[in-house]
C-alpha cells in the first residue's frame, strides 16, 4: 500500500509540474477502482480487484469473505491464539492484508483459506494455511486472490 501511495504522490507531483493540478500541497481525493483520471485537479486512481476498500477488526477466530478490491483485516487478539479463515474473494485480483492490531497481539494468528483454496507460504508453496509471525519485524502479510488460491505478495 505504501508503494501505491508513493507512486500516486509522484504522479501528482508530475501533474502539478504540468499545471494540471491546482496545488502541489493538496492532493485531493484518491479513489480505488478501474482507470486513472484527473478531474478538476483531483487524481482518481483505480485498480486492483475492485472499486472499494474494506477494513475489519477481529478479536476472535473469524471467517471472512472479501468482497472489496482491497481488504485489511486487523487482528486484536492479545495473548489468545486465533485463526483468520478466508473464503474465496468475490473478484480475481482482490488484495487481502492480515495484520496485527498493535504490539499487544503476541499469540499465534493462523491464516487459512476455506474450501479447496490454499494459502501461499514464504517459500512459494501452497498449503492449508500460514502462521503470521509473533516476533518483531513482519507483523502483516498481503495476499492476492488468483481465482483459485491466495498468493502471498508481501511480508
Amino acid at each position: 500500500m505504501r508503494a501505491i501511495v508513493l507512486l500516486l504522490a509522484g504522479l501528482l507531483m508530475g501533474l502539478a509540474s504540468f499545471g494540471q493540478v491546482a496545488s502541489s500541497t493538496q492532493y485531493g481525493v484518491v479513489k480505488i477502482g478501474t482507470g486513472l483520471s484527473v478531474t478538476n485537479g483531483v487524481l482518481n486512481a483505480t485498480g486492483g480487484g475492485g472499486s472499494s476498500v474494506a477494513y475489519q477488526k477481529i478479536t476472535a477466530t473469524s471467517t471472512i469473505a472479501p468482497t472489496a478490491g482491497y481488504t485489511v483485516i486487523s487482528v486484536d487478539n492479545g495473548s489468545t491464539a486465533i485463526a483468520v479463515n478466508l473464503d474465496p474473494a468475490s473478484t480475481v485480483g482482490a488484495i487481502v492484508v492480515v495484520k496485527r492490531y498493535d504490539n499487544s497481539s503476541t499469540a499465534n494468528v493462523q491464516i487459512n483459506a476455506t474450501g479447496t483454496a490454499q494459502m501461499q507460504n514464504t517459500l512459494g508453496q501452497f498449503g492449508d494455511g500460514i502462521l503470521l509471525p509473533t516476533g518483531g519485524g513482519t507483523r502483516h502479510w498481503g495476499f492476492v486472490w488468483n481465482g483459485s488460491n491466495y498468493e502471498q505478495i508481501s511480508q
